[in-house]
């Protein structure tokens, strides 16, 4: 992950955690997303860098970062976890779409399971105001988890 720094106030996880947590939820993470979050808990940059998407939402580019993963919940304190976030948005998310980062804005990160890649799914940024219907619900941010490190890696810090 290049010249990326990343850090977490969870610590690392176990990998039993995030393979029980794909077994929930029906679908597998990609393999460079299950190393980083295993060493890094809830994941975060402390060279904050942003790339440049455009929003379906507000119809127009927008910088995003990738602000902070979801911690995998291991008795960890936090009223935001892998499993609080499918758990809850179940009732409301397509299936097939999994939230894994918090971003600054109110909106998330997610892996898009919906275009039939079971291993290595688009990276999408989830619009909680969106409409399906209007294409508003989600926009592209990356076609994989890797492409998303690669573009970030190459993009500018903004600390």
């Amino acid at each position: 992950m290049d010249d990326l720094k990343w850090d977490s106030y969870y610590g690392k996880c176990d990998p039993y955690i995030i393979e029980e947590f794909e077994e929930k939820v029906g679908f597998k993470f990609p393999n460079s997303y299950k190393n980083l979050v295993t060493e890094y808990n809830g994941a975060f940059l402390l060279n904050e860098k942003i790339i440049k998407i455009y929003n379906n939402y507000f119809n127009q580019e927008l910088n995003i970062d990738l602000g902070m993963f979801l911690p995998f919940d291991a008795g960890i304190d936090s009223s935001e976890t892998m499993e609080r976030s499918f758990q809850s948005a179940s009732n409301y998310l397509p299936k097939g779409i999994i939230l894994f980062s918090s971003l600054a804005d109110g909106d998330a990160l997610c892996f898009d399971y919906r275009t039939g890649e079971k291993n290595n799914p688009k990276i999408k940024v989830f619009h909680f105001g969106g409409n399906e219907r209007q294409g508003t619900l989600t926009s592209d941010v990356a076609s994989n988890f890797d492409e998303l490190i690669r573009l970030i890696n190459s993009s500018a810090s903004i600390n």
